[in-house]
């Protein structure tokens, strides 16, 4: 299947004034960088036209820290954890700036963990089965680097309802006796992420998966780093 470039001039553009970056985007795309709504934003039911999400989100050492010791109170942790996250978070930035990847991400598909130049600055981005706390594959590709002592984290997330059940032979539905929701998860079976990645990457799943994946090429294309 060969899906064409994508025409981004009635695109968007998202501008962050705090942290000095901007980026284009389609209609029906909604992004967000309230710290209050993101976790909403990632986790809602798409409304209808909305075909994905971006999500922005800057922390630093300190931020970590506390986001740490909220988990701890509400979970339960020890220390050896919360001290692999803050060296994690210093190596992510050490190995950027060497042109490494760094520490492995959270369920990442492990072939798709690439570093980029972002308008002249390295990034790393990858594609990610699930997110802390939450099963199952949300469709989302990721996006970080660094601007002064904040890691950026963008996350694009696709509409898992309306692109999962195209791809059966990697999804399926949690068993009826399941005391969680009864959404479509990751199929674990040997090299499957890795032959969900290689189709994806060249366009052999449905349109609209490879649109999807396409997309966020295209945005990245477009950002760019404002001078003061």
């Amino acid at each position: 299947m060969t899906i064409g470039k994508v025409d981004t001039s009635n695109w968007k553009t998202y501008r962050n004034e705090e942290y000095g970056f901007e980026f284009k985007y389609p209609p029906g795309i909604t992004v967000t960088d309230n710290e209050d709504l993101i976790f909403y934003q990632l986790n809602s039911p798409f409304k209808n036209g909305e075909t994905a999400r971006i999500t922005i989100s800057a922390t630093n050492e300190v931020q970590q820290l506390d986001y740490l010791n909220n988990l701890t109170e509400q979970y339960g942790s020890d220390q050896k954890y919360e001290d692999e996250k803050i060296i994690a978070f210093k190596l992510n930035r050490q190995s950027l700036e060497s042109g490494e990847f760094g520490p492995s991400t959270f369920n990442s598909i492990e072939s798709s963990r690439k570093v980029i130049d972002l308008d002249n600055v390295k990034a790393r981005t990858y594609v990610s089965k699930s997110v802390p706390g939450l099963c199952g594959n949300l469709f989302q590709r990721v996006l970080n680097f660094f601007i002064n002592d904040y890691e950026i984290t963008l996350v694009y997330k696709g509409n898992v309802d309306k692109l999962a059940p195209q791809l059966q032979l990697y999804f399926e539905k949690r068993p009826d006796n399941s005391k969680i929701n009864k959404e479509l998860v990751w199929c674990y079976k040997e090299n499957t992420e890795n032959n969900f990645y290689s189709k994806l990457i060249n366009s052999q799943l449905t349109k609209n998966v490879s649109n999807w994946y396409m997309t966020f090429d295209q945005i990245l294309e477009s950002f760019e780093f404002i001078e003061e």
